[in-house]
């Protein structure tokens, strides 16, 4: 008898528990309903979609997924990011000396083109950078920006790999460059000064590449990069930026054509076309589907049940609780309050300090709380030594001046 209670016990803790990751997993469902919400190791966040129905059509939103891997126009897709960054795997522009004739004519030039045409996507240029590796080097990008050309690059030169220190790209042979904001399209060349005449031996190829910041680190050993081994094409990771619309946010809401949904806000980043949406503080999710904005994490993931005291110890019911509200006041680190006695939390939109009654202040490291009658008495204090100084001062000013005064009264009777 106790055996089959438990075994039923254990049935309905398991049917709880499914429920709730069943719970869990829908409020963080990155993708349309029914569409494919990765490919291969990538997470496919709506409004990119593969297949008809699961992205947006309004932009270039679409991708395939081939051999478990997404791509995105021609490019290799490694991640997709809901706060407007898209990482692509790119190709490299490399220039070689022939070898086998020992000359210094050029045997293999490569120009790579990063063409995003106008719209919702940029070369973003807080996460990444032009990088140029070789002696006898100098590399540009090259591009437009609302129809303005630009030109961005950097040299080195050193002629022996001895002048080379690994995890230093500051000329000798490794150069960086910043890119420019809001670039759409970025063509990248390298070239040589000397045509590689003085370092083949040692460097027989140079090259140049827009790479995101966080995933390049220079060592010599990639002096040594063969012919061969570029001709393997090569790739980076590029991090793109992307919006959706071509509006302001204010124009969409007017129109009524915003994706921003339930829980979010709008905002339209700078030098980009177009508009992002984010959700509220205390909220995860996707805020371009509804309602997808929900609680960053589960206030109480307990099962609460209710046992009668009989000998089969039968479940008499039991409820799952699944708030959408993160606390912050249960979390010291995602409050600012002195004790948390003091945080009161609000549904949604954070948390505010309180001091108790008969206490002053805000209940915060900056502004603790104190009773009033001590505020009073410490008021009471310092009014009453900066009066008292106030008052030797005036006083001491009276005496000197009364003191002045007879001397000069003196003086004049010793003259007359």
């Amino acid at each position: 008898m106790v055996k089959g209670s438990l075994g039923s016990i254990g049935q309905l803790v398991v049917v709880a528990l499914v429920l709730f990751l069943v719970a869990e997993a829908a409020q963080f469902q990155p993708a349309k309903p029914g569409c494919n919400e990765t490919c291969g190791n990538v997470s496919i966040p709506y409004p990119f979609g593969i297949g008809k129905g699961c992205f947006r059509t309004h932009g270039d939103f679409s991708l395939k997924c081939v051999d478990n891997q997404p791509i995105w126009r021609d490019y290799k897709v490694l991640d997709i990011n809901i706060d407007g960054k898209m990482t692509i795997s790119h190709n490299i522009s490399y220039d070689c000396s022939d070898e086998s004739t020992k000359s210094a004519s050029q045997l293999n030039v490569d120009l790579y083109n990063i063409s995003l045409s106008a719209g919702n996507f940029t070369v973003s240029a807080d996460d990444n950078k032009l990088v140029a590796i070789g002696c006898d080097t100098f590399a540009w990008i090259k591009g437009y920006k609302n129809e303005t050309p630009y030109w961005v690059g950097c040299m080195t030169y050193c002629m022996d790999s001895g002048d080379v220190t690994d995890r230093e790209c500051s000329s000798a042979a490794c150069c960086e460059a910043c890119l420019p904001y809001g670039a759409p399209s970025i063509s990248t060349r390298v070239g040589s000064y000397d045509n590689h005449i003085y370092c083949k031996t040692f460097n027989p190829c140079r090259s140049a590449f827009v790479v995101a910041k966080d995933a390049f680190i220079f060592n010599k050993t990639k002096l040594s990069t063969t012919l061969e081994e570029y001709e393997k094409n090569l790739t980076v990771p590029v991090v793109l930026n992307w919006t959706v619309g071509n509006q302001t946010c204010s124009s969409a809401q007017a129109n009524r054509t915003c994706l921003c949904q339930e829980n979010t806000t709008c905002y339209e980043p700078p030098n980009e076309v177009g508009y992002r949406c984010e959700c509220l503080p205390g909220y995860e999710g996707n805020p371009y589907l509804s309602p997808r904005c929900q609680g960053m994490y589960l206030r109480q993931q307990a099962v609460y049940m209710s046992l009668l005291t009989t000998i089969d110890c039968s479940i008499k019911h039991l409820v799952v609780f699944l708030p959408t509200d993160i606390d912050e006041c249960q979390d010291y680190s995602k409050n600012d309050c002195v004790l948390p006695a003091h945080c009161v939390n609000k549904i949604g939109v954070g948390h505010e300090c309180k001091c108790p009654p008969g206490y002053l202040g805000s209940g915060t490291h900056s502004d603790p709380c104190s009773k009033k009658r001590k505020r009073v008495i410490l008021l009471a204090v310092i009014t009453g030594s900066v009066l008292g100084i106030i008052l030797l001062v005036v006083s001491g000013f009276g005496l000197h001046f009364q003191h002045e005064k007879k001397k000069l009264m003196d003086l004049c009777q010793s003259f007359f």
